[in-house]
């Protein structure tokens, strides 16, 4: 199955093409620290099914902490790693043959991650949460104007004009 939508299609083409042995899913606002490269290629050679970074909140405002907890809250400023029943999704390394290999299943996979990190547990893999490994999250809903459409508010921003 070839994905419709389009950043799950670029995930799919990024994956089907030949690569590295392995890529990491990153947000435009998620930024790694130094040293993050690094820690995970030394956290795949242990064989893992995908392995996560720590998160970190590079804007700490209330809504910005709110926001951060509800989506990532297991995944922030730990100190152990290992396995994990679950990874923070858009910031998280797969290795290319095990994504390969779930064929034409793969962009359904794609469209949720959290539902092709269940497929890597279901095949026996591991997810490994690795703390060497940081990356620096800008979260978007830092000011109450964006947690309108989160809330059911309308954003009058974006309603289309009668005029």
């Amino acid at each position: 199955m070839v994905p419709s939508r389009p950043w799950v299609l670029a995930r799919w083409l990024a994956h089907a093409r030949p690569r590295p042995t392995s890529s990491a899913f990153g947000e435009d606002h998620s930024f790694p620290e130094p040293g993050w490269a690094e820690a995970l290629e030394r956290a795949w050679q242990d064989g893992h099914g995908a392995v996560g970074a720590v998160l970190e909140n590079a804007n700490p405002g209330v809504l910005s902490w709110v926001d951060m907890l509800l989506n990532f809250g297991p995944h922030i400023a730990l100190t152990e790693g290992g396995a994990r029943p679950s990874l923070a999704w858009h910031n998280t390394s797969y290795r290319r043959a095990d994504l390969l290999a779930f064929g034409d299943d793969l962009g359904r996979l794609m469209t949720v991650e959290a539902l092709l990190q269940q497929a890597l547990v279901a095949q026996g893999r591991t997810l490994h949460m690795e703390v060497r490994a940081v990356r620096t999250t800008s979260t978007s809903r830092s000011s109450p104007r964006s947690w309108r459409p989160v809330l059911g508010q309308p954003d009058v921003r974006r309603l289309p004009s009668d005029r």
